[in-house]
């Protein structure tokens, strides 16, 4: 069993049983505290950049019939393989909106 852990902060001391490799030999109850230590230690993960985390941007749901959400994903694949890119419903939807955008307002008005 060879870990490659740091030994109490000697970098260059790996746990092993391999004699005379180059290696320090210690035990396999040591070898196996240090992973034990190393789950414990916190796991620290930059925060993932997300479209939701600029500015003016909302995270929502919404419920759609199957036929209209597949035509949607398919358009988002067509539109990717055309222009590149990811394919993204939601880029569409916002395309679509915008076209519509004065119909839509105008219905806040009539």
């Amino acid at each position: 069993m060879i870990c490659q852990l740091p030994l109490a902060g000697h970098d260059a001391h790996l746990c092993s049983n391999v004699v005379n490799a180059g290696r320090t030999r210690i035990g396999n109850w040591e070898c196996a505290k240090l992973f034990r230590d190393m789950a414990k230690r916190p796991k620290t993960k930059p925060a993932a950049k997300t479209d939701a985390d600029q500015p003016g941007y909302k995270t929502t749901g919404i419920n759609l019939p199957a036929d209209i959400w597949e035509l949607l994903n398919r358009v988002a694949f067509e539109r990717a393989k055309k222009y590149g890119g990811r394919p993204s419903v939601s880029a569409l939807l916002v395309d679509l909106v915008q076209r519509h955008r004065k119909e839509l307002e105008g219905e806040l008005k009539g």
